[in-house]
Formats: C-alpha cells, structure tokens, sequence
C-alpha cells in the first residue's frame, strides 16, 4: 500500500495552471480519507483510491512482482493477482489518472479509457514502451506534461474535443506518431508537446496556428514547437519568444538564424540540436 505522505505531497497536489474552480472539480482540493477502504487493489494489481475516483497505480511495490512483470517470460497469466497483461480496462468512475500510474508497463498494449476520466496526470503513462494506440474519451479535459512520453510503439492516439490545456513534451520522443490535431477546444500548450515527433500537425483551435512544420500562438509571437526535417532553418521576423523545448531532438539542423525581434528563449529550447554548428 502506497504511503499516505506520497499521495498526498504528489496526486493532490495542485497544477499551476488550475484555477480554483478547477482542482474543486478534479478533486484536487480533496484529502483522501484515512479509512482503509478508500483504497483498494483490483485483480490486476492496480491500486484505486478516493472511492475508485483516483487511479493511484499499475506499478508494483513487491519486488517479486516486478521480476515476473518484466521478465522475459512470455507465459505470465495477465489474470493473476497483481501482473498487469498487454490489456487493461480502467474502472468507470475513475476521473483522475494519477502521476506516474502506468508508467513502466512495459507489456501493456492497448488500455481502455471509460467516460469518466477527466485529468491525466504527469507521466501517467510514461515509457510504456509497447502502448500501440490510445482512444482518449471525450471527457478529458488536461493531459499534463510527459503523459505519453516514450511511449515508441505508438502509432494513433487523439486529443478529443473538450481538451483544454496540454502540458510540455506530452509525446515527447512518441517516434511511431503520424499525425496529430489539436482540438478547437485546447486554450493552453504549455510547452512542446511534440518534442522528438515528427508528425504531420494541425490545428482547429484560433489559440494556436500550424504553418510549415512551425506551431505558433494565435499573434505568432511565441514559436512553440519545429517540427521539420531542414538542415538550415530561419525563424521569422515576427516571433519574439522561442518556447520550452521548440528544437528538442531536431538533430540534423545545422544552422538556425534567429531576428533581432526574439527577445526570449525558454528553457531547454535547442537540448539535443548535436548538429547546431551556428
């Protein structure tokens, strides 16, 4: 059972970007109650809390578990207790997917997502290397920073209308991704989202313009993420602000010219450029 300090310092903690009316609704102001029975373990070894609200984790504390979770062994039983399969339905009712709850399911393959589910946390389902394709429902409203971050077997996933606010590096390095929109609805990128991707991006939200391999904000000030494959790359004149981690990974660039017009350069915003020479 995971430890009531844990929980309550990382699940419950607010998001900068939430408004009071927000962390009421996710539950975010909520202490999780102390009785026993607020927490519960299905037969898969996945761990639920605040009355089957939160989905707290898929992740295992008992060192046997993890051996036989990661071996190479391909006749585990996905029906036994406490070993998560290559499939897994979330419980309805579940509207938060906690920090970090799938992260490292190395075998799981395809999830189901019920109406229910809201907010999807930090790292939620970070480096589940064999993820193929995730049907979002259009419940969700946050899908916070590095939810779907090395997640390299992933070929489709959608961002539902609905969507409000995506965090920084969401797919980040999700080398198997073709195409991605992103909804009318999405007001907040926080970041590159994309970083490491290379796909074919559009936009229907007016918060947020897709031209030439170049995601930008509605004024096309601020460069929030390159995705092109150019050796040579010339950012326009009109952009004043490079975002958190626009070049991550573009590594065959050589050259960028940036304008006197960028006064700002976020963080991280050409890590892994190794070509850059100027």
């Amino acid at each position: 059972m995971r430890n009531r300090e844990i929980i309550e310092e990382s699940f419950y903690k607010i998001p900068e970007w939430m408004d009071e009316q927000s962390a009421h609704t996710f539950g975010f102001d909520r202490k999780m109650n102390e009785e026993e029975e607020d927490v519960f373990t299905d037969e898969y070894g996945v761990e639920y809390g605040n009355k089957g609200r939160m989905l707290l984790s898929a992740n295992y504390e008992d060192p046997d578990d993890w051996n036989v979770l990661f071996s190479s062994d391909k006749t585990v039983d996905a029906g036994e207790k406490g070993k998560l399969g290559d499939n897994y339905t979330i419980r309805d009712g579940v509207e938060i997917i906690c920090d970090s709850a799938f992260s490292d399911c190395n075998r799981l393959k395809h999830i189901t997502i019920p109406e229910s589910v809201r907010y999807i946390a930090d790292l939620s389902f970070a480096h589940c290397e064999s993820l193929q394709e995730v049907v979002l429902p259009k419940s969700v409203v946050a899908i916070a920073e590095n939810a779907f971050c090395d997640c390299y077997s992933l070929e489709k996933i959608n961002i539902p209308q609905g969507v409000h606010y995506l965090g920084k590096s969401v797919f980040l390095c999700c080398e198997k991704l073709k195409e991605i929109t992103i909804p009318q609805s999405v007001v907040r990128i926080a970041g590159n989202s994309f970083a490491g991707c290379h796909i074919a991006l559009s936009s229907q939200s007016p918060d947020f313009i897709v031209d030439h391999d170049m995601l930008y904000d509605k004024k096309r000030s601020t460069l929030i993420a390159y995705l092109g494959a150019d050796e040579e790359f010339v950012i326009p004149q009109r952009v004043t602000t490079i975002g958190v981690l626009a070049f991550y990974l573009c590594t065959q660039l050589t050259k960028i010219i940036i304008p006197e017009s960028v006064t700002t350069i976020q963080k991280s915003a050409f890590v892994g450029c190794r070509n850059l020479r100027e």
